[in-house]
């Protein structure tokens, strides 16, 4: 986590620029909607964890790349079905 965390914008910009936003979102939204039989609680360290990630690229830096690859690969409507679905 440490690596991505600002005000390393080189590490941040790397990591935006790899397919690691998009397995992040693809893993999201398969957890949420596709994978029935993982527990919740794995299911919500998980996209915690995600969450920490996208939270860590975007800590002090104001690179447009880095803010719209992780805008852009956020499933806001999935996290929001989550939360829904935990504190319902």
């Amino acid at each position: 986590m440490e690596i991505i965390q600002g005000p390393c914008i080189k590490n941040q910009v790397i990591i935006a620029e790899s397919k690691i936003p998009d397995i992040l979102e693809e893993l999201s939204t398969s957890l949420i909607y596709e994978y029935q039989e993982v527990d919740d609680m794995s299911k919500s360290k998980l996209i915690n964890n995600i969450v920490l990630i996208y939270l860590g690229l975007l800590e002090n830096t104001k690179s447009e790349l880095v803010i719209s690859k992780v805008s852009l690969n956020t499933n806001i409507d999935a996290l929001w079905d989550r939360a829904g679905l935990s504190y319902a």
